[in-house]
C-alpha cells in the first residue's frame, strides 16, 4: 500500500511541481503534530496516524520519478 500511495505522489508531482508536494508533506506534518498534541480520542489517533502515513509519501517520494 504505502509503494503504491508514493507512486500517485510521485506521478502528481511531476503535474505540480516537487517543490509544492514538499511543502504540502511538511505543512501536513506540522499539522499532524498539533493535532497529537490536543487529541483525546482513540479514533482521531487513529486519522492523525493515517495522515502521518500520507505526509511519509508526500516527502519521501522518489527524485528520479520526478522532472525538474
Amino acid at each position: 500500500m504505502p509503494d503504491e500511495l508514493i507512486d500517485i505522489i510521485d506521478e502528481n508531482g511531476n503535474i505540480i511541481g516537487r517543490k509544492y508536494v514538499l511543502l504540502m508533506g511538511y505543512g501536513l506534518f506540522g499539522l499532524v503534530c498539533l493535532g497529537f498534541t490536543v487529541s483525546q480520542s482513540f479514533p482521531l489517533f487513529i486519522l492523525l496516524f493515517i495522515l502521518l502515513g500520507l505526509n511519509y509519501a508526500l516527502v519521501n517520494a522518489k527524485p528520479e520519478g520526478i522532472c525538474f
